[in-house]
C-alpha cells in the first residue's frame, strides 16, 4: 500500500482527484473512481518494490481542475510484523 496525504486548500472546493504513473515523466492515470472529499488515501494497487509517483488536483463542481500538484514518488515495500 501507499498511504497518501496533503493540505487542505484554504478555498471551496469538491474534493480531489489522485493522479498515478510509474515513472516521473509517463503518462499519469486517474485512481480513484469517486472525488476524494478528505485529505488522504491509501492506494492499495501497487506492487512492492516498484515505484509510483502521483499527483493531486483540486476539482470544483464536478469538472473544474487546478494545475497539478508537486509530483511525489513511493516504493511499497514489504513490512513483516513479526
Amino acid at each position: 500500500q501507499v498511504f497518501i496525504s496533503w493540505a487542505e486548500l484554504p478555498f471551496a472546493i469538491n474534493g480531489y482527484n489522485i493522479y498515478r504513473s510509474e515513472s516521473m515523466d509517463g503518462e499519469y492515470s486517474k485512481i480513484n473512481d469517486e472525488i476524494i472529499t478528505e485529505t488522504e488515501y491509501t492506494d492499495n494497487s501497487v506492487e512492492n518494490g516498484n515505484s509510483y509517483y502521483y499527483y493531486i488536483c483540486a476539482v470544483r463542481n464536478g469538472s473544474y481542475l487546478s494545475e497539478k500538484s508537486q509530483i511525489v514518488n513511493a516504493e511499497p515495500v514489504s513490512f513483516p510484523m513479526d
